[in-house]
């Protein structure tokens, strides 16, 4: 699990603003747990989304709840969809 919450100390040190700086974070996990894929996970509350006005809800409010679950992998990896 890739923890994104605003509680996470580690994002504090990265501009979560730079996609490159948080894809190159979210992989450098991934590498140093030794797994081929990362989990975000389902509501976590994420300061991020303050990034993007696709998440402001009004004038000056914006979500920050996530509502789905992130997965991150290499290009081109087969994902399964059981049901």
């Amino acid at each position: 699990m890739i923890d994104l919450s605003e509680n996470n100390e580690a994002l504090k040190n990265i501009d979560t603003h730079n996609l490159e700086q948080l894809h190159g974070f979210i992989f450098n996990k991934i590498q140093q747990e030794g797994k081929k894929a990362g989990i975000g996970g389902y509501l976590e509350r994420r300061s991020l989304y303050q990034k993007s006005e696709v998440f402001r809800s009004d004038s000056s409010n914006f979500r920050n709840i996530h509502l789905g679950v992130d997965i991150w992998c290499a290009e081109n990896t087969a994902i399964l969809h059981a049901i």
